[in-house]
């Protein structure tokens, strides 16, 4: 709100309460004269509020998507009928004699039963359509059948002479109260949908109604104190809805009418947030810097921006500080000197000279490769030749200023026009009768343009629209005949899009036309207007055409939009020879309407298709993603497995410290190309959460245990603590809350140099069955996070400073996945922290409680421990395997391992030949890789179980082995015909306990 608008708002406010209190005055004062005149008085303002509100709601239906005050508009112009009844029927009022108290007290009871309803269910309407006629329809019906009901004596006694309320009539307003308290809570739930004033506004009239509500349960007589409090209240309540609704509606009808529009657009300005990242994968060319020896590798694209056919043998940074031209270089080296600095990103545009002389426009980013130590040895970057974007935006920018000095020009035309036409009515008022008809014509020819524009604009085809507006034009102007001709570009000639006035061969005939041929040839090709006058006295081979139609005269437009001409518009008149010149402002007015219109829509089909381009740009970036992802595990399941082979094959403690130390870095890389595919995941829509059985105390047991080795590497006291009173198993994603437990635990040992770390599990406050809320909490005393770097803790590769990236690496995702992972499980994730004295991050989230039948699913689906492979104690018996893959280290590990635990290996080098070995030997069991030559995995297995129906053969167990790790690519091997599924690098013990499991299995159903 602007400084000049708070005192105004405050004043209005402050005048708001003044009449209110004086309205409560004035009341309580009329109350003291005559009680049944205050009731009156509160009743009338009531009905006169729920009418306002129904005038209001029904005659901007058309405009709402939110039908939550359209839904109660209709309830209260139906059952306003009922407190009108109530408001006759009052006691003192004699309209319906011979009836006592009882009557107007049941109307109420009836009224406030329909009032509190409605209000419970017109939150449902918020994001849902409203059938208007059947709602309509529905509410009058219920009162009609509450009137009859009442009238009849079919509806319960609510008050007693001498005796007062009823136990029905108490009963009734606790209900209603009840009512309208949950009506609150649903409101609250959808507060996003209305605007902060509007719902308190609400919520304070409910709550107000809720007071006169219990006021009306204490009263013995109905002049009694307690009901003039009630109807005080009830003042209340229908003020703060005058104020939310009618108010509100009027002053500010895009708070109350368009607030889905304001949160589409916040959703929209989110989305453009998250596709720019997206966006950075479409670049061309890319290159390389080390900083140290200043040489830079390079794309063959880069060069070609640079105007090189081939690449050049040498490249560095001061070679692409010469191509930049002069004004620009000192700024772009500028921003290069402080991103080194700082180890800060690189980005900048400018201006390059190509080797060819040709000027450029390019766009470029870079990002440091910071070793171990912390140090940056080089800079990936960019670049991409970004000229005829600049080009756009500045034929954007030009089109933008000319549209909106053609605007001004015309809005000051229209003003002079209104300012004259003021002027002439002053001083000749005599002179009603011709003056009246000139001003009558002119505001006529104003509200033809309007409309006109109004129409063009709406349209999703203006051209369309071209033929009925010019039938008005040429009505209100006594032409008789126009023609509109479009640019065909491709045919390099104008078509005829619409015509009147002349017959229809006539317009076949002229379906076509040339540049330079007739008026509207000539127009076009001249962009500029032709005015024809005396057509059969003015010889000109131009008007031979339309002098063949019999018209005199004839103004031909052309239809200019940005400099271009998109064609033309022209009116013929057969019964004089002359236009005036308002005539030609008219027609001109509406060319220049007809052309903005068709050019907002080609621009329109610009912006979509530039939008369908980005949105494929998002999905090529998500798939190099995944693609990339499998390309690093392959070779991955080779380093980590020679690893284990290595630590095997030795006994050397200098020897394993090293090995031990590699391991771990093979690890840690895998979980951060874990991460980027979560990442990924979540990116494409494809991340999904299992809901299935499991053990909660060891899933957290088992995940400190992991961490205990580090812990007391770093001389760290470890703490688990569990509540007693959380359920063993529950129903929930195991594998994403283990994901989010180590990524906060080893964050905590990972920061933490002394002291210790505290992980507690325990129920929230107020959760309850059937799916109670967790509680998780890991709290250290380690180095802890400035107050001003918080809000970068959840961002994607934001870490909280720059030192603590040298000194503790990291990509910057695990907190962002955590976040995405507890927010996916219905759950929310915070920490409280102080720099230098330790962190607390927390989450919650709802896990389901499991039957009978799913613990024992649990219990039978929890795979024990896996101990490393040995011959003696997980012998092989000489199975027969056979492997498909084609990575020949792969091979050789797959080989080795299985070879010491007595297994005989086999192995096939493609899909094509493990089928045919398949089909030559009898193996027990079948490793196949899923991308190979020739026959992929999915194609080989497909083939085995084809062949084995063919044969009537036994079932071959296969287990699939992939670089992809998307749940969906486990489906996919499964649906193939797969039996299990390992993704690599191989976690060599899964799968010898897969392999075992899966022989024993097929052994016993033999």
């Amino acid at each position: 709100m602007t400084q000049s608008a708070e005192p105004q708002a405050q004043g209005e406010r402050l005048l708001s309460f003044t009449l209110f209190a004086l309205a409560l005055c004035g009341l309580y004062a009329s109350s003291l004269y005559s009680y049944l005149l205050f009731h009156t008085l509160v009743e009338i303002f009531c009905i006169f509020v729920m009418l306002a509100v129904f005038l209001l709601s029904w005659n901007s239906r058309r405009l709402l998507d939110n039908h939550y005050f359209l839904f109660l508009a209709i309830s209260f112009i139906t059952s306003g009928a009922l407190e009108l009844l109530h408001t006759f029927a009052y006691k003192g009022v004699g309209i319906f004699p011979g009836y006592d108290a009882n009557l107007p007290t049941q109307f109420w009871i009836a009224f406030r039963y329909v009032f509190s309803l409605s209000c419970l269910a017109a939150p449902l309407f918020i994001v849902r359509r409203l059938k208007v006629g059947a709602t309509l329809l529905a509410f009058a019906v219920v009162t009609a059948l509450l009137i009859a009901a009442i009238f009849s004596g079919n509806f319960p006694d609510c008050f007693i002479e001498g005796s007062g309320l009823t136990p029905f009539k108490v009963f009734s307003e606790y209900v209603i109260i009840v009512l309208l308290l949950a009506a609150i809570c649903f409101l609250r739930a959808k507060r996003r949908f209305f605007d902060s004033r509007v719902l308190r506004a609400l919520i304070l009239s409910m709550v107000s109604a809720m007071a006169a509500e219990a006021a009306f349960t204490k009263y013995v007589s109905v002049y009694g104190p307690a009901n003039l409090v009630g109807h005080l209240f009830l003042f209340l309540s229908a003020f703060l809805i005058y104020r939310a609704i009618v108010v509100t509606g009027i002053r500010e009808p895009a708070t109350l009418l368009f607030r889905s529009l304001e949160l589409s657009q916040e959703a929209l300005r989110n989305s453009e947030e998250r596709l720019h990242f997206a966006l950075q994968a479409s670049h061309i060319g890319a290159w390389d810097l080390d900083l140290l020896e200043q040489s830079a590798s390079r794309s063959p694209e880069h060069d070609r921006i640079f105007g090189y056919a081939e690449p050049l043998a040498q490249w560095n940074y001061d070679i692409f500080l010469d191509h930049v031209v002069p004004e620009d270089r000192p700024e772009v080296a500028e921003k290069f000197r402080l991103a080194t600095e700082r180890q800060a990103d690189w980005g900048f545009e400018c201006r390059i000279r190509r080797s060819d002389g040709e000027l450029r426009w390019i766009w470029g980013a870079g990002r440091h490769r910071i070793d171990g130590a912390g140090s940056a040895r080089g800079m990936t970057g960019l670049i991409q030749d970004i000229t005829e974007r600049k080009k756009a935006e500045e034929m954007l920018r030009e089109a933008h200023d000319e549209l909106e000095a053609r605007v001004q020009e015309r809005t000051r035309e229209l003003q002079e026009a209104e300012t004259m036409l003021r002027g002439i009515n002053e001083t000749l008022e005599q002179r009603v009768a011709e003056r009246t008809a000139e001003l009558l014509a002119a505001n006529q020819r104003l509200d033809l343009l309007a409309a006109s524009a109004s129409r063009l604009l709406e349209s999703d085809a203006p051209q369309l629209l071209v033929d009925a507006l010019c039938q008005k034009v040429m009505s209100f102007l006594d032409c008789h005949a126009f023609f509109n001709f479009l640019v065909d570009e491709k045919a390099g000639r104008l078509q005829l899009n619409a015509c009147a006035g002349i017959g229809e061969e006539e317009a076949r005939a002229m379906q076509w036309l040339d540049y330079g041929v007739t008026v509207c040839g000539c127009a076009a090709r001249d962009a500029c207007r032709i005015v024809a006058e005396e057509i059969p006295d003015t010889p000109d081979p131009r008007t031979e055409l339309v002098k063949s139609f019999g018209i005199r005269a004839y103004a031909c437009h052309p239809l200019m939009a940005q400099g271009r001409v998109l064609g033309t518009l022209s009116f013929g008149t057969r019964s004089r020879g002359r236009f005036s010149d308002d005539d030609l402002s008219l027609m001109n007015a509406v060319a220049d309407q007809v052309a903005i219109a068709m050019d907002r829509k080609l621009m329109e089909e610009k912006l979509r298709q530039a939008k369908q381009a980005a949105e494929a740009a998002s999905r090529t970036k998500s798939q190099f993603l995944a693609n990339m992802s499998h390309e690093l595990r392959t070779p991955m399941t080779g380093v980590l497995g020679m690893l284990d082979l290595a630590l095997q094959s030795t006994s050397d403690s200098e020897q394993t410290e090293y090995i031990e130390t590699a391991h771990r870095s093979g690890r840690s890389l895998l979980r951060i190309l874990n991460d980027i595919l979560d990442l990924t995941k979540v990116e494409a829509g494809k991340f999904s959460l299992d809901d299935k059985p499991f053990s909660l105390r060891a899933c957290v047991a088992d995940t400190v245990d992991v961490l205990i080795p580090e812990s007391r590497r770093k001389g760290l006291q470890l703490k688990l603590e569990v509540a007693d009173d959380l359920p063993d198993q529950v129903l929930g994603d195991q594998f994403r809350l283990r994901q989010v437990l180590t990524n906060l635990i080893g964050n905590a040992v990972k920061f933490t140099d002394r002291g210790r770390v505290e992980v507690q599990v325990g129920r929230a406050s107020g959760s309850s069955e059937p799916r109670p809320e967790i509680f998780f909490c890991v709290r250290d005393t380690g180095i802890g996070i400035p107050g001003d770097k918080k809000h970068l803790l959840f961002k994607s590769f934001s870490q909280v400073d720059d030192s603590h990236t040298r000194s503790y690496g990291g990509t910057g995702l695990g907190l962002a996945i955590c976040k995405e992972i507890v927010e996916r499980m219905g759950g929310s994730i915070g920490v409280e922290t102080e720099e230098g004295r330790g962190s607390t991050f927390s989450f919650t989230v709802p896990l389901g409680v499991a039957d009978d039948s799913c613990e024992k699913a649990a219990g039978a689906g929890t795979p024990a421990r896996v101990v490393g492979p040995s011959p003696r104690n997980d012998p092989g018996d000489n199975r027969r395997l056979l492997v498909a893959e084609d990575d020949a280290t792969i091979r050789q590990l797959l080989g080795t391992m299985l070879t010491r635990l007595q297994y005989q290996v086999e192995f096939a080098e493609d899909g094509q030949k493990a089928v045919e070995m398949w089909q030559q030997g009898a193996y027990d069991l079948i490793l196949m890789d899923v991308q190979m030559p020739r026959l992929d995995g999915f194609q080989a297995t497909r083939a085995i179980r084809e062949q084995e129906q063919a044969r009537g053969a036994g079932r071959m167990p296969i287990i699939a082995m992939t670089a992809h790790a998307m749940k969906q690519d486990e489906q996919r091997c499964i649906a193939a015909g797969m039996d299990d599924y390992i993704s690599k690098p191989i976690d060599f013990r899964e799968c010898i306990a897969k392999t075992k499991k899966l022989i024993e299995e097929t052994a016993t159903d033999r």
